[in-house]
């Protein structure tokens, strides 16, 4: 179950991240060159597996996530949940990010 606090009336959109393996350049965390001779420090890099919708309303909001993605089960592992919510008049909120492991 999802559950979360918000101001006021809107849309959230929910994106499921995997991690993946990356190579840190500088302070961001760039996917791995297969033919490079100097590799940078090891990184977690998140990619997006998809997202979803969910209208809210103004106060606490509860949704159960099925663990599916575009129809699709997640497999066993760890991920991560971005919310980010709008706002009518095109006001869009920080994202919020949560972790969750689903277990095979």
């Amino acid at each position: 179950m999802v559950s979360y606090t918000d101001t006021a009336a809107g849309t959230v959109t929910f994106t499921v991240l995997v991690p993946g393996r990356g190579e840190r350049r500088g302070k961001a965390c760039v996917a791995r060159r297969k033919h490079r001779r100097k590799h940078g420090r090891p990184c977690n890099r998140y990619r997006a597996l998809g997202t979803f919708r969910h209208s809210d309303r103004a106060g606490t909001n509860t949704f159960w996530f099925t663990g599916r993605v575009h129809g699709r089960r997640l497999h066993a592992g760890s991920y991560l949940l971005a919310a980010r919510a709008s706002y009518p008049g095109g006001v869009r909120s920080v994202p919020a990010k949560a972790g969750f492991r689903v277990r095979g």
